[in-house]
């Protein structure tokens, strides 16, 4: 049977063994990422909370991307300090005002549309079909992001969430300035 899936492997053009070989690696990596991340924030009884800033992370994450790390232990090290920060700091330091989370996610929006996407080195690159579909898709999502938070009375679930995008936010500016770096 392994034979049998190394030889079809090997039967696939280059750009389809890369695509596999990083759908692979990141069902991996998130999937195992997400279970110590749950583990973690369900022992200090927050699982609610990164439930939610999961939901807010992931539509973001996927379609714009940001920083990455070299090594998993260094990504899951991240990661970890981030959620850290949304989930347990800063709501609790910083308050916000339903009118500052409409303009600093508007704010997002506008970076997501102006810098993203910026992708991992090692997935296969996007045409600018799929760029401008990727901001499209990013920045309607914090405008429904919005009203989600209206309906919801800006409650600390949405906060969560929202400290998660403006950090994703950092996170993109950060990547972006680095690539600048390095062109």
């Amino acid at each position: 049977m392994i034979n049998t899936i190394k030889q079809e492997y090997n039967k696939l053009p280059e750009l389809d063994r890369k695509v596999l070989r990083f759908s692979g690696q990141l069902i991996f990596g998130e999937l195992s990422k997400i279970i110590i991340l749950f583990l973690f924030f369900t022992f200090f009884h927050m699982t609610k909370e990164f439930v939610f800033s999961t939901l807010a992370l992931i539509p973001i994450r996927c379609k714009i991307g940001g920083l990455h790390c070299r090594t998993y232990l260094g990504c899951l090290s991240v990661t970890l300090m981030i959620y850290i920060s949304a989930i347990m700091i800063l709501p609790a330091t910083i308050p916000l005002t339903p009118i500052v989370i409409t303009v600093l996610l508007l704010c997002c929006a506008s970076m997501y549309i102006y810098i993203g996407p910026i992708i991992n080195p090692t997935r296969p690159k996007l045409s600018s079909c799929q760029i401008k579909q990727a901001k499209s898709i990013a920045a309607g999502f914090i405008i429904g992001y919005i009203m989600l938070s209206c309906a919801l009375h800006f409650n600390h679930y949405v906060i969560c969430g929202v400290w998660i995008i403006i950090i994703q936010t950092l996170q993109l500016i950060a990547a972006h300035i680095q690539r600048k770096r390095r062109s």
